[in-house]
């Protein structure tokens, strides 16, 4: 006769015990971590909505022709870094709670807003300056036209907010 020997219901207990102290510590260690994450993505998630605001209320209240004549005169003196000329316009120094970095580029001006794990800002060109809506960048995926060689970009893979 072919039976199965007796089992010990003692290592059965046993075996669950260390199932159980295992399950524990590994659910203790990685809450913090979860939690963490969770913080990070709530504060980006943040920072999107307030990013995308701020491209809204620019189509709302700027005349984009406007700050087009400044931004290329900008490129033509070739004005970078993170100080803030005097000729910038207070729309665009206030903004946002701080005002942006500019970086030339080309024929055109990048300015930049943001810092840590998520940045924001607008490409401005002359009007026959054409950006695709999916970037070929994938860190900024997406262009948000405002008018023909004028856009807004940001780290994320998301439609504005």
């Amino acid at each position: 006769m072919s039976q199965a020997p007796p089992t010990n219901g003692k290592s059965k207990k046993h075996l669950l015990v260390i199932v159980l102290v295992v399950f524990v510590l590994v659910l203790t260690c990685l809450s913090p971590f979860g939690w963490i994450l969770f913080q990070i993505h709530k504060g980006v998630k943040q920072s999107i909505v307030l990013a995308d605001s701020g491209f809204r209320k620019a189509t709302n209240t700027i005349n984009p022709e406007d700050l087009r004549a400044w931004a290329l005169k900008m490129a033509q003196e070739k004005a970078s870094g993170n100080q803030t000329p005097e000729s910038m316009p207070g729309y665009i120094r206030n903004l946002y709670s701080k005002p942006p970095d500019i970086e030339v580029e080309g024929s055109g001006v990048t300015l930049m807003w943001g810092g840590g794990f998520f940045h924001w800002g607008f490409y401005i060109g002359s009007t026959n300056e054409m950006m695709p809506f999916i970037s070929e960048n994938t860190e900024y995926p997406y262009n948000f036209e405002w008018v023909p060689g004028i856009y807004y970009t940001r780290e994320a893979k998301w439609n504005l907010q």
